[in-house]
């Protein structure tokens, strides 16, 4: 995984529910190529027949010219929580990117020189207005200045969601499952699905307690997961003496309701 790609995985697993826009501009850098791009996500709120908006900051943040190339794309998160490129059409009706519009998609730019682009979401009236989510994007690379657009080089993806109306969410914890590891350790494992028509960006408490004694206590961000999307989850836990334990999962994804699994599990 590339350096871009796991910043925007941390970046993404670090956002609310709330609309946002991640800014200031994050630089990529290949070699000697570097790249600024920003926001790298945008959340919109449009109906069918409505047109929205958004500026979109390009720069060349290295010391030669370089040529930016911005392309259409589709995209998801895996399993993992990580972020996967496709081709366009590879999300059918669920991809918004057949609808995105932006005002250059080539642009030379030199040593500390930025554009503004303008980002359009333009849906036709004939557009769903059942509630739910949609996504697309445009993938963002520099490459030398007189380059041919196949050269690779500093990399960006622009991720762009649309909800339409309060689409319901939900998610259903289906498996949860621990390893005792050598004399010290456990491994966790568990995994849910979203089983509702909106995104959710769940965050995971792992509550360990033996007896009356907590013995650990964390909660991390699993990234957006899209309508009937699974996200495995996966903890290691090192440091536990000899004993018998129980595992409390919660789960927070923003609804009105906690998902909790429990299970037990000792180290010998």
């Amino acid at each position: 995984m590339s350096t871009s790609y796991r910043r925007l995985r941390i970046l993404c697993a670090a956002l609310g529910m709330a609309a946002v826009l991640i800014w200031p501009p994050v630089p990529l850098r290949a070699g000697t190529l570097s790249l600024s791009v920003g926001p790298l996500l945008i959340e919109f709120t449009t109906g069918s027949g409505e047109t929205a908006n958004q500026r979109v900051t390009v720069k060349n943040s290295g010391t030669d010219r370089e040529r930016i190339i911005l392309q259409p794309i589709d995209w998801r998160n895996g399993v993992d929580g990580s972020f996967k490129m496709e081709r366009l059409g590879t999300e059918d009706t669920s991809s918004l990117t057949q609808f995105l519009r932006i005002s250059a998609t080539d642009v030379t730019l030199a040593p500390g020189e930025s554009r503004d682009l303008a980002l359009t979401l333009d849906l036709p009236s004939s557009f769903s207005n059942v509630p739910g989510v949609y996504w697309g994007g445009y993938n963002v690379r520099a490459v030398s200045a007189g380059e041919s657009s196949g050269s690779f080089g500093a990399a960006a993806n622009i991720l762009v969601l649309n909800t339409i109306g309060k689409p319901k969410t939900h998610v259903k914890l289906v498996q949860l499952h621990v390893t005792p590891v050598g004399h010290d350790g456990a491994a966790i494992d568990a995994r849910f699905v979203n089983d509702a028509v909106g995104y959710v960006r769940p965050t995971v408490r792992v509550l360990v307690s033996q007896g009356p004694r907590i013995v650990h206590d964390e909660s991390e961000g699993t990234g957006t997961v899209f309508p009937g999307g699974t996200r495995l989850f996966t903890k290691n836990l090192s440091g536990l003496p000899p004993g018998d334990y129980d595992l409390e999962l919660t789960i927070d994804y923003g609804g009105s309701t906690l998902i909790d699994g429990t299970t037990k599990f000792s180290i010998r």
